[in-house]
């Protein structure tokens, strides 16, 4: 009897989680996912057309480079935000031998490949790696470092994350919501506000805590996994606001005055896990999750983040090469303001185009996912 009535509530919560899924779905999540994975792949090809704001200069261009930096700074985090939202539930769907190998299907052999088209592309057309330099050594440390592709870096700590998920995908449905919520925190205080305070307020005090369970990149998944399952009071998301427009202000206005007193950059403000990008990341995510039916509700706006959404992995990609062609091939001045804005466009565009033809070939969708 008992191991009847046990049956009977395995089957009562299965079928209570599908429909709480569907109901998920209906109720939009599954678009404001959508739109916030258009708007970072859209942010990140932004950040390295402004790839001027690491030239540092008193000249205009530099103060416009870091307005636009620090505006398009919430790019990779919310990335790893959504890694959280899609991935911390797997053992619903799947079991933890098809989620490795959804992730080196659709991430990591990518990443090999793509790393090696970079030094392809570096030897034959950018022409600063020689064939006589490479050695199997030469060709695994550019790999494993990203010496090819720089813009790769993002790979290594998400597959960091990747390993870490599945410890945490399995804590009890019950609890999980509650001790992420309590990971959250005390990363957030430990890991993100007090080393900003230690830095700028007390620099001579020693600082040797962390928590880290949710050190650095991770506490990114665990953030997007906790705002998906919670419901924020309007008090507190306004709160959260206006803390995300004053960390903003400090990581345009304490980089660009520490910048010019130094006559170099200077990173005080800066770093994805600061304190100014953790909260602007998720004061971002938040506004686009409580907004999004109003935001999707124009039709064009709808159209296009559909059209997009099967490219931004692609995006991510494969913007580095085209960027750097038209950049080479058309002599673009990447100090205007017109690049550094609109750039991304076409760039985009041609990625689209280039994803569209690969994966008409047979292993195109193995290529690019």
């Amino acid at each position: 009897m008992e191991e009847n009535k046990y049956t009977q509530d395995r089957q009562t919560d299965r079928q209570t989680d599908r429909q709480t899924d569907r109901q998920t779905d209906r109720r939009g999540n599954i678009e404001y996912i959508t739109l916030l994975s258009v708007i970072s792949a859209f942010a990140v090809v932004s950040l390295h057309t402004n790839g001027v704001f690491w030239r540092f200069s008193t000249e205009r261009y530099w103060m416009t480079a870091n307005i636009i930096e620090s505006v398009y700074y919430f790019a990779v985090p919310i990335f790893f935000m959504i890694s959280g939202i899609t991935l911390l539930d797997y053992p619903k769907r799947y079991g933890t031998k098809v989620y490795f190998y959804k992730r080196l299907k659709k991430t990591l052999i990518p990443f090999l490949l793509w790393s090696l088209v970079g030094l392809l592309f570096r030897i034959g057309f950018v022409k600063d790696i020689h064939i006589g330099d490479l050695s199997a050594t030469y060709i695994f440390n550019g790999i494993v470092e990203t010496k090819f592709v720089a813009i790769y870096w993002f790979f290594i700590p998400l597959f960091m994350i990747y390993l870490t998920i599945p410890v945490l995908a399995h804590i009890e449905q019950k609890y999980k919501l509650n001790i992420l919520l309590y990971a959250v925190v005390v990363a957030f205080l430990l890991n993100a506000c007090l080393p900003l305070v230690h830095n700028v307020c007390l620099p001579t005090v020693s600082f040797p805590f962390s928590f880290d369970i949710a050190k650095g990149n991770l506490i990114y998944p665990l953030i997007g996994y906790v705002i998906a399952n919670s419901n924020i009071s309007r008090r507190l998301r306004y709160a959260i606001y206006g803390a995300t427009i004053l960390a903003l202000m400090v990581h345009i206005l304490g980089t660009y005055i520490l910048s010019m007193e130094a006559g170099k950059i200077i990173q005080t403000y800066k770093g994805y896990t600061n304190l100014p990008c953790v909260i602007y990341s998720i004061g971002i995510f938040l506004f686009f999750k409580e907004n999004c039916e109003r935001i999707m509700s124009f039709g064009w706006v709808r159209n296009l983040v559909h059209g997009l959404k099967s490219y931004t992995f692609s995006i991510y990609m494969l913007h580095w090469f085209v960027m750097t062609f038209f950049v080479t091939e058309f002599h673009i001045n990447t100090m205007s303001i017109i690049y550094r804005l609109l750039g991304p466009i076409p760039i985009i565009l041609v990625c689209i185009i280039i994803t569209y033809l690969i994966r008409k070939i047979p292993v195109g969708k193995h290529i690019l996912p």
